[in-house]
């Protein structure tokens, strides 16, 4: 502006962004590798942040925090898996859940979901995943049978398919 005044819309969207906004990308690929490799719980935080990339706010800048300092403070954490028998006792599980309008701002459910194997002396996690949902549940349980149809249609089926091959 010739005259040096500001456009006051412009002003004020530059106090709404985060000043992590050029890093935040980067920030959260790198835990989101981490997290489907070994740390199923970083999963819908790690998601949650990803979907407000493109309108990134200082809240997002807080949130990021926090998720940094829960990492931090929970390094020492480690998935376990432990195989103690032979491959006709061990049998595929598949845990599914969701939230209800757990996003604040869309009032959507996220589904989650955890795959492993287990058998008398066997417990192993094959996979995990957490995912918002495309629609407004109407009801808890409407969520809950969405996380489940996800679950199974998207890992349920691989992994039975996956294990009836390797396990005979």
């Amino acid at each position: 502006d010739p005259s040096g005044k500001r456009n006051g819309t412009q002003c004020e969207n530059q106090k709404l962004k985060g000043i992590l906004l050029p890093i935040a990308a980067k920030v959260l690929m790198t835990v989101m590798y981490a997290a489907r490799a070994a740390r199923f719980d970083l999963l819908k935080a790690v998601g949650f942040l990803a979907k407000y990339i493109t309108k990134w706010d200082k809240r997002c800048d807080q949130r990021l925090h926090v998720l940094m300092c829960y990492i931090y403070d929970t390094a020492e954490d480690k998935m376990m898996g432990w195989v103690g028998d032979t491959s006709n006792e061990i049998t595929p599980h598949i845990h599914c859940d969701s939230d209800f309008a757990g996003d604040p701002y869309t009032l959507k459910s996220t589904s989650g979901c955890h795959v492993d194997i287990q058998g008398p002396n066997t417990r192993f996690p094959v996979m995990g995943f957490s995912k918002g949902q495309t629609a407004i549940a109407q009801s808890s349980t409407e969520a809950e049978v969405t996380s489940v149809s996800t679950g199974f249609k998207r890992h349920g089926e691989p992994i039975l398919a996956m294990l009836t091959v390797l396990l005979n």
